[in-house]
């Protein structure tokens, strides 16, 4: 498995887990759209935890479009983002700005090196790497994280390279 696709799996990895959130919590919603972008909305007041998200890596326009639609009625008075892998094309970042998510940061995409992962700890079924995903696929033997720009030397000071950098869109 390259490491290219273990990061790809990492970001997948990190979609079904906030899907998940979503699909246990009272109040959450989630939903997915035909070419895998993720609407999620949990609830609190963070943004992030609010979200349309895409781990592909050429977003679909559309579909980030549809589901900016669809999540309304969930929204409410919640803040919320698109978050992206990578960086978005002037003509992508219309459409976050259109609906007042006019705020662009970078975050860093952190990855550990599965060879660099100490033994693993008391984990249902003893997995290093998380639960099964989607479909039964088993999600890669390796840590990941979003970091603060600031937070980068202490999470590489343990192992963690930015393999990554993901576009967030907020109010």
């Amino acid at each position: 498995m390259t490491n290219a696709h273990m990061v790809s799996e990492a970001a997948e990895a990190f979609q079904d887990a906030t899907e998940a959130l979503a699909g246990v919590l009272p109040n959450g919603f989630h939903v997915r759209g035909a070419g895998g972008t993720l609407l999620a909305v949990t609830g609190p007041v963070i943004p992030a935890l609010n979200v349309i998200m895409s781990v592909a890596t050429a977003p679909d326009k559309a579909e980030i479009g549809l589901l900016c639609e669809k999540a309304q009625p969930h929204l409410q008075q919640l803040p919320w983002s698109i978050r992206l892998r990578g960086e978005a094309d002037e003509a992508l970042a219309r459409s976050p700005s259109a609906r007042g998510l006019t705020t662009r940061t970078q975050q860093p995409f952190m990855y550990r090196d599965p060879a660099r992962v100490p033994a693993a700890r008391s984990r249902p079924g003893g997995h290093r790497g998380g639960p099964e995903g989607r479909a039964g696929r088993r999600r890669p033997y390796g840590l990941y994280l979003h970091s603060s720009d600031e937070a980068v030397p202490l999470f590489e000071q343990v192992g963690f390279r930015t393999e990554e950098s993901w576009t967030s869109f907020t109010a």
